[in-house]
């Protein structure tokens, strides 16, 4: 009887440790690591550096980019002098189950969205089982990109995506998805955003995914304030 009963208590335990492990894996995955610290240089139009933050597999994610806008005539409608003018900005990019946003600091003004719809992707992991690998690539296809191989990126080896549509030329640098380079060439003009330091498995701190107070919202279609209801 006593054997009976050890050998209950194991089996008990063991279903527990199954049920605990199920819980903890998400269900989808944007990064291939719980959460980390990314700091990227870019250069091109913009020259400005940014700094990305994730938890939670990217369930939750901020994009700090900081730098100055080339706004030369032509390059710029607004811009009828023909004069190159240099313009600072400073802004933020939030990704949380609770809505997506995109705010100008300098301006405390920016867009707001419902919080993404991650059906699709829950769909994809589930046919795969929970391969993040078969994922990504399956929607790198999706997208219209072609898988030329591997290059290294801050020594990490990176799988190479290319994508050429409407004259334009992107080349992304995935690893555990994470872009560490992109280059984008169109209209004559190259933009690269690279990283420069990768912080893996870093605990970042949750006010880096707090939305701004005191900002003005506005309206995607017009570019107008949002009037309170």
């Amino acid at each position: 009887m006593k054997k009976l009963t050890i050998l209950a208590i194991a089996i008990g335990f063991v279903l527990c440790s199954n049920i605990l492990k199920a819980d903890d894996e998400p269900e989808f995955k944007n990064y291939n690591m719980i959460s980390g610290y990314v700091e990227y240089k870019i250069s091109g139009r913009a020259t400005a550096t940014q700094q990305l933050y994730f938890e939670e597999y990217g369930k939750y994610e901020a994009k700090y980019t900081q730098g100055e806008v080339d706004r030369t005539a032509g390059m710029d409608p607004a811009d009828k002098q023909g004069v190159s003018k240099k313009v600072k900005f400073s802004s933020v990019d939030l990704v949380t189950p609770d809505g997506v946003y995109s705010i100008s600091l300098d301006e405390a003004k920016g867009f707001k969205g419902p919080a993404p719809d991650n059906k699709k992707i829950i769909e994809k992991f589930e046919a795969e089982n929970g391969n993040f690998d078969k994922v990504q690539e399956q929607t790198m296809k999706e997208g219209g990109f072609i898988k030329k191989g591997k290059e290294k990126v801050l020594d990490k080896d990176c799988d190479l995506w290319e994508l050429e549509k409407n004259g334009a030329n992107v080349k992304v640098w995935l690893w555990k998805g994470i872009e560490l380079k992109i280059v984008q060439n169109a209209q004559g003009l190259t933009s690269t955003q690279e990283a420069v330091k990768i912080v893996e498995e870093q605990e970042i701190p949750f006010n880096k995914f707090d939305v701004p107070t005191g900002i003005t919202w506005l309206d995607p279609k017009t570019g107008q304030p949002i009037k309170d209801k």
